[in-house]
């Protein structure tokens, strides 16, 4: 993966964990209208937010919310979560 590549993910696993609340649990597809409406991520599709936020779920700075008899998957921001995901700065 290039450079730019590498930045660019970061970018947008940034934007995604700047859009998620402790406690507020929103949808894989409301996130990447939120994206879309309000960042520099206008082209990015549904399949690339999502693993993108598996990703984050598996450093442990995001939760996957389920709620049965529903089959849109929910994700949430853990409280005081340090992402592993993302370099520092």
């Amino acid at each position: 993966m290039t450079s730019r590549g590498t930045t660019t993910n970061h970018a947008l696993r940034r934007a995604l964990l700047q859009l998620l609340a402790p406690g507020r649990a929103i949808t894989t597809a409301e996130l990447r209208t939120r994206l879309s409406d309000d960042t520099a991520f206008s082209d990015v599709t549904q399949e690339a937010v999502y693993r993108h936020l598996d990703a984050l779920a598996r450093a442990g700075s995001i939760r996957r919310v389920t709620h049965p008899g529903r089959r849109h998957i929910f994700w949430s921001r853990r409280p005081c979560a340090v992402s592993a995901a993302l370099p520092q700065e």
